[in-house]
């Protein structure tokens, strides 16, 4: 039974092997979209450690870049009237 589909899979890529398109890319989709098809997502709301670590880097990062830019700018003069 899995002939079938694996001929048809060939099949398929012999014509978009012809367009230049890369195989690997073509079968890593198909077997994403399978495995997005035969999954349950389960959403629970939460952020993950990793998200929240990830953020918190950034910010600082970006807070330090901003103190780095502030220090290195000359102040304006002052205005006379």
């Amino acid at each position: 039974m899995a002939a079938a589909p694996r001929a048809r899979l060939k099949a398929k890529l012999g014509r978009l092997n012809s367009t230049g398109i890369d195989p690997e890319m073509i079968i890593t989709t198909a077997l994403l979209d399978r495995l997005k098809y035969h999954c349950h997502f389960l959403e629970t709301g939460d952020e993950s450690i990793c998200f929240i670590h990830r953020t918190a880097e950034a910010k600082k990062r970006i807070k330090a870049r901003e103190q780095a830019s502030k220090s290195t700018k000359p102040e304006p003069p002052p205005d006379e009237f």
